[in-house]
């Protein structure tokens, strides 16, 4: 287990790091390692983590997404908003940049602010390196095994799209806002508090669709509230019934029925059955906002969605 699950097992609860620590060492992920292109061009994602997260928390979500021909770039942020992350020093050894607890002297907004700020640049930054991979420019540095030339050519950047959860949410909004390359946004469950002083300015300059997938218990009025600032013309709201923030993660598959009740993360509709909407109502929107057709993976969506109406609710919702 890395020194990443090491910290957040510990950001959770000491109590239960042990626990924890067992059964995430036994995660698996139904995914094929470095596994060889097929022909064509692929759409891109550009995933952003939400607070306290990293790259790794949401396989669920990037790995259906991938699985339907997508190339998912899952950003790890260096903001200090990461359970935990590293950066390789002239030496080529890790130097870890740990997650950044709120200095009593210290707002919590002037904080997010300044952390968001930092990632909407490297969500940008992650786009600028993708479009380099694509002519061929990028050399490979980490010596993963995987064969990064196979991506030369193969990548459709016509059409690339911005997603996020939480934090990443109100990364994706605000990155769709300053940077047009990106066309379409996913917004998972987005926190807004980090630009709630700014929202009325960034929010009608979200001109690409946008769809704003929200769990039941998770939303505030202040977080509503900062939504509406988004156009009518080009954003949608969809509430999965019965969920909470962590089901758009991957926490409920990893941690037994205690972890998840003391992590926040118990919910009433079944996680297996909240993930599989969660990224079919993505992937149908997505799809459809597509030049290049998917209609397979519309198709499969649409009744995966249908089958599980009684679950959704589309519109700006809220119990508050």
């Amino acid at each position: 287990m890395n020194r990443r699950t090491v910290y957040f097992v510990t950001s959770i609860s000491l109590i239960e790091e042990f626990r924890i620590s067992r059964t995430l060492r036994g995660a698996m992920c139904p995914a094929i390692w470095n596994a060889k292109l097929k022909e064509g061009q692929y759409p891109v994602i550009v995933f952003s983590h939400g607070l306290s997260a990293n790259r790794s928390f949401y396989s669920s979500f990037c790995t259906e997404m991938a699985s339907n021909g997508f190339i998912v770039a899952a950003v790890e942020h260096r903001d200090r908003s990461a359970c935990a992350s590293f950066i390789l020093n002239e030496g080529g050894e890790k130097e870890f940049l740990y997650f950044k607890t709120l200095d009593p002297d210290t707002k919590e907004y002037e904080l997010r602010n300044q952390q968001i700020k930092v990632r909407v640049e490297e969500s940008i930054r992650t786009l600028d390196v993708l479009e380099k991979l694509n002519i061929g420019g990028l050399k490979d540095e980490l010596e993963s095994g995987f064969d990064l030339s196979q991506l030369v050519g193969r990548l459709d950047l016509s059409q690339v799209v911005m997603s996020g959860h939480s934090f990443g949410g109100g990364t994706t909004i605000n990155t769709l806002a300053k940077d047009k390359r990106f066309k379409i946004g996913v917004a998972l469950d987005p926190w807004l508090f980090p630009i709630k002083d700014d929202i009325e300015d960034i929010g009608p300059k979200v001109s690409q669709p946008l769809i704003c997938i929200s769990t039941e218990r998770f939303q505030t009025k202040a977080n509503l509230s900062a939504m509406n600032n988004l156009p009518e013309e080009t954003a949608n709201f969809v509430t999965i019934k019965g969920t909470v923030h962590q089901n758009q993660a991957d926490t409920p598959f990893v941690l037994n029925y205690i972890g998840r009740v003391i992590g926040g993360t118990s919910s009433t509709l079944d996680p297996h059955v909240a993930m599989d909407i969660n990224n079919n109502l993505a992937l149908r929107f997505i799809c459809k906002q597509l030049v290049t057709s998917k209609q397979e993976s519309i198709a499969a969506a649409k009744r995966i969605l249908e089958d599980n109406k009684n679950e959704i609710i589309y519109g700006l919702y809220s119990k508050l």
